[in-house]
């Protein structure tokens, strides 16, 4: 009933508010069309599954309206929980459960959460939409602008997240990483890559990455 229940919000919104719908199953396709029918300067994205500050859009809109070289805002994406905090959970697994947060300080980061990102339509118009051939589209899609688009944190740009029972499993964490390897192998894979015992030698770098930032990297 999601059309139902989006019109029945229409007229509260001043007629402001939009339905459309996207045939193809999957949220790169829903982002994408939202860019594409979208008309303002500045784009915002979050999730199904969040509460929203009540302060959220007037926080965009102070930010852009007087930061005019910033291309893209992140902020914090705050947990929810719907159960208790399983035992082995750390917060260096915090990404897993989209989890954010870098203080309380705004800075330059290297990471945007797509339930709480901020960018000028001139990024689209400069890199192009969301890649539908990767599930993980909002982690990519930053990774292909972060080289030319500077990532400003503001810690008073706020979501809250809801996080699910079913989220809170091994099962779920064990998952998560190995989509988000198989990603990976897919993004950064070439056909004449260097590698040793047959495979690529930029696993290996990301490996030892992995190992340090878990064990020896600081708590934030």
């Amino acid at each position: 009933k999601t059309r139902g229940v989006v019109e029945f919000y229409i007229p509260k919104f001043n007629n402001k508010l939009k339905y459309f719908f996207e045939g193809n199953q999957g949220k790169t396709f829903a982002l994408n069309i939202g860019v594409e029918e979208s008309k303002g300067e500045v784009i915002a994205f979050t999730d199904d599954d969040v509460v929203v500050d009540k302060n959220w859009l007037k926080i965009i809109y102070d930010i852009f309206k007087t930061n005019p070289n910033i291309e893209c805002a992140a902020g914090k994406v705050l947990p929810i929980w719907s159960s208790e905090i399983p035992g082995w959970y750390s917060d260096k697994l915090k990404s897993v459960i989209g989890h954010v947060y870098y203080g309380e300080k705004q800075k330059e980061v290297k990471y945007c959460a797509g339930a709480n990102s901020v960018f000028r339509r001139s990024v689209f118009e400069k890199f192009g939409l969301y890649d539908f051939s990767n599930r993980l589209e909002d982690i990519f899609f930053i990774r292909k602008i972060s080289k030319s688009v500077k990532i400003n944190y503001f810690p008073e740009l706020i979501i809250h997240h809801q996080v699910q029972k079913a989220r809170l499993s091994k099962r779920y964490f064990k998952n998560w990483f190995t989509e988000i390897g198989n990603s990976e192998g897919q993004y950064k894979s070439l056909p004449n890559s260097k590698c040793f015992l047959n495979v690529d030698l930029w696993r290996y770098r990301e490996a030892a990455g992995h190992f340090v930032n878990y064990f020896f990297a600081p708590k934030q």
